[in-house]
């Protein structure tokens, strides 16, 4: 029987989730994914079976690999803390080329709303679930006395979607890094709790 072909999963999903990132899904024909993974047709099929299903495998490629880095980066953090580092992790320490092009999965909500609605919907579930980290760290900043105890939890949801959101639009108008760095700070000022005299400016020079 002949050998089988040995496909690098990971270089195939990088070099896919930076061609879907750059042009979109509908516009990145076959051929495309060809050249940048280095496969032909055959071992493509094989592997992945269509276009679509190595978008599917991608986005939660994408999603665990992204999800896997934030975790690492806020794990010894809690409440506003903890926020903050995800939101370097997610928005703001990344390079200027990622932070122009926005986020892969708010790119794909957006092309692919009413066109494609299976993966409109991988991709939006994807997107809800970084909102709820989001508000898991609201919530522990509630329970720690850190924001606003009338806060509840429908408006601390509302804040983490308007937040994320607001910042993704930011960085697809090529705002600085320090600019968002100062929106970031901004919010966790006005929320918070603490004294202003006694707040942790992390970003203020």
């Amino acid at each position: 029987m002949p050998r089988p072909i040995e496909i690098n999963r990971d270089h195939a999903f990088h070099k896919a989730s930076e061609l879907f990132w750059r042009r979109g899904y509908r516009a990145t024909s076959l051929n495309d994914l060809l050249d940048v993974t280095g496969m032909g047709k055959g071992s493509f099929y094989a592997a992945f079976g269509s276009k679509k299903k190595l978008f599917e495998a991608t986005l939660t490629w994408y999603h665990k690999r992204s999800t896997a880095a934030r975790r690492k980066s806020s794990d010894n953090h809690r409440g506003l803390a903890a926020l903050r580092e995800f939101l370097d992790a997610t928005l703001i320490d990344i390079s200027d080329v990622k932070r122009r092009r926005g986020c892969l999965l708010v790119n794909s909500v957006i092309e692919l709303e009413g066109v494609e609605p299976e993966l409109h919907r991988l991709a939006n579930n994807y997107l809800k679930a970084l909102e709820q980290r989001c508000l898991a760290y609201l919530e522990e900043a509630r329970v720690a006395g850190e924001v606003g105890a009338d806060l509840g939890t429908a408006e601390l949801a509302a804040l983490s979607a308007t937040l994320l959101q607001g910042l993704r639009v930011d960085s697809r108008m090529g705002h600085s890094r320090e600019a968002l760095k100062q929106r970031v700070n901004a919010f966790l000022t006005l929320i918070s709790n603490t004294p202003q005299t006694n707040r942790n400016h992390r970003y203020t020079s």
